[in-house]
């Protein structure tokens, strides 16, 4: 928590174009660079969060997102708190990143086909960490599908009506 100060406060407020009460109040001073204002409290701080900190209150863990998307802006009436995990799904939702996914990442090892089978022992109760050697990758890799972290994109297969697929014992086979 920034420890506010009347002082402290007009230093903030002389870096901001304050618009109209709805509209986007625009960070002058120094930004990073995804366009995020950067106030200089007792530490560096998200401008955005330092004024939503101060108008609303906010918890160590949350995150301040903008709902009119522009990251220069730190009018409070565009600002609501949230996890991280939120406001990077409002980001992709909002296509305003791009991030490679599924097989689209460089670093990806595994396929669609591999997701579902995977996913489809995880449903059935398999070890994280016996799914991951028979797939070649760290139990940290499944238990991230498995809390939807990544391939969240990738929608779920119906169950099997058979039960037991043996392609989930083949990684990579069947694509």
């Amino acid at each position: 928590m920034i420890k506010w100060t009347v002082k402290m406060f007009r230093r903030f407020r002389v870096k901001v174009a304050v618009a109209g009460v709805d509209d986007c109040w625009h960070w002058l001073a120094a930004k990073d660079r995804d366009g995020y204002g950067i106030f200089h409290a007792d530490r560096k701080v998200p401008a955005h969060r330092a004024i939503y900190e101060l108008s609303a209150g906010l918890e160590a863990d949350e995150v301040v997102m903008h709902e009119c998307d522009t990251p220069s802006c730190v009018n409070p009436k565009h600002l609501k708190s949230g996890t991280q995990r939120e406001n990077i799904q409002d980001c992709i939702a909002k296509g305003r990143r791009n991030y490679a996914c599924g097989t689209r990442a460089r670093a990806s090892r595994l396929t669609e086909g591999d997701v579902h089978a995977i996913r489809r022992r995880l449903d059935r109760g398999h070890l994280h960490r016996v799914i991951g050697e028979d797939f070649g990758v760290h139990r940290a890799t499944i238990s991230d599908l498995s809390r939807g972290d990544t391939w969240g994109h990738l929608e779920h297969e119906p169950p099997e009506q058979d039960g037991q697929d043996f392609l989930d014992h083949q990684p990579g086979v069947g694509e």
